[in-house]
């Protein structure tokens, strides 16, 4: 396991955890996304009234379907010794393509809450871009993540962000399990 830590220039921070789950359990987590149904759009915000352009698909959990995902386990012993445990609010994936649209938001405003991602793809070719981009509270952009297959990135649902867009280029979709935690 490795862990690296960003904090912006605003203070904000971005704990970034690779080689979390063994590959067998990664495994695990696609197959089932391939099974799960998917609806187009969606949002992460709760604060966004007018949705237009959803060009992503998200499929939403509800408990059993985080229980069989089986993402919450001991593997993650590790990010609770960092970032505290927590309770889990809500939990989905997002499928996005070269086609998607995204924008930058915050998953929630109040303090304290901590938002996961997850990206558990086997592959991806970093020149397929797909980083999360993470931005300051004047709105500029201080710290890209790189998606790479297995990477766990944790930070404050505050935090403006979005991911980046991906290239034409790209072979498969952008996979990412989000969850968002509260105190």
């Amino acid at each position: 396991m490795n862990h690296k830590r960003h904090i912006n220039s605003s203070g904000k921070i971005v704990d970034i955890f690779d080689d979390i789950f063994p590959s067998s359990l990664r495994d695990h987590h696609l197959y089932y996304a391939f099974e799960l149904s998917y609806t187009l759009g969606g949002t992460s915000s709760t604060a966004v009234i007018e949705q237009r352009h959803k060009t992503f698909f998200q499929s939403a959990f509800d408990t059993h379907k985080l229980n069989e995902f089986n993402f919450f386990n001991d593997y993650l012993n590790p990010i609770w010794n960092v970032i505290g445990h927590r309770e889990v609010d809500r939990s989905w994936i997002n499928v996005s393509s070269p086609l998607s649209t995204y924008y930058y938001h915050h998953d929630f405003v109040d303090v304290g809450h901590k938002t996961i991602l997850y990206y558990f793809k086997q592959t991806w070719n970093r020149n397929w871009g797909g980083e999360t981009l993470f931005a300051n509270n004047q709105g500029e952009c201080e710290i890209a993540v790189e998606y790479k297959p297995g990477r766990i990135v944790v930070f404050d649902s505050d935090m403006e962000h979005k991911p980046s867009a991906i290239s034409m280029d790209a072979s498969e979709f952008r996979f990412t399990f989000v969850s968002q935690l509260m105190l």
